[in-house]
Order: structure tokens, then C-alpha cells, then sequence
């Protein structure tokens, strides 16, 4: 596997769900960039990832999807901070609590995270 050639893309994945979910563009490089393997995860770094960042230190812009998903706590596809883009497939969370944060989870195998200031 070439680690930067799927770097790229998880990047241009995570600019793309910022930009859309919290209408935050991010040109610049992120601070922190992941990609590993949920399974080489230990427990308590799994739960992290899978639970940490779910606070809102931060409301999100007015007229973002991250606004509407938080008036409409009824929606199936937002469970626990995740929105499931395809189930076993394709899922991930933004958060403004430590700066921008966004997590994706791909084939629930490889794990992903990037963040920025």
C-alpha cells in the first residue's frame, strides 16, 4: 500500500465533509492525519475513536448540514454523532470541539482521522 497515495484521498475526503457538513473550507495542511487499521487499534483507542469528540463545545454555522442534523435529532442515518453514509461500508463524524475533527471509518476496517487547528 503506498501510505502517501492514501493519504491523499482520506484528505481529500475529510476537506470535502468539512466543507460540505460544517461549511468550514480547509485548504491547508491538517495538523494530524491517520489511517490505520480499526483492528490494530488497542480497546481504549478504539473507544476514542469511535466515541471521543461527540460534545458541541461549539454550535455549528447557521444553515450547515451540521445545524440541521442537531434540530432534527429524529433522523435515522445520524446515530451517535455517526452519519452512516452506507452501513458496513462508509461512515464518519465532524466535530468542532478541539478544532476541526473529522473521523471516517471505511468497510468498518480502516480507520481515519484528520484534524486542524
Amino acid at each position: 500500500m503506498d501510505q502517501q497515495r492514501v493519504d491523499i484521498v482520506v484528505l481529500k475526503l475529510a476537506r470535502c465533509h468539512v466543507a460540505f457538513e460544517l461549511n468550514e473550507p480547509r485548504i491547508d495542511t491538517p495538523k494530524y492525519l491517520s489511517v490505520r487499521p480499526l483492528t490494530l487499534m488497542t480497546d481504549l483507542e478504539r473507544d476514542e475513536f469511535e466515541n471521543g469528540g461527540h460534545g458541541l463545545a461549539v454550535w455549528p454555522e447557521v444553515g450547515s448540514r451540521a445545524m440541521q442534523l442537531v434540530i432534527s435529532a429524529d433522523d435515522d442515518a445520524f446515530s451517535e454523532g455517526w452519519l452512516v453514509v452506507q452501513p458496513s461500508r462508509y461512515r464518519f463524524h465532524t466535530s468542532q470541539d478541539d478544532g476541526l475533527c473529522v473521523r471516517i471509518v471505511i468497510r468498518e476496517y480502516l480507520a481515519c482521522e484528520v484534524r486542524w487547528d
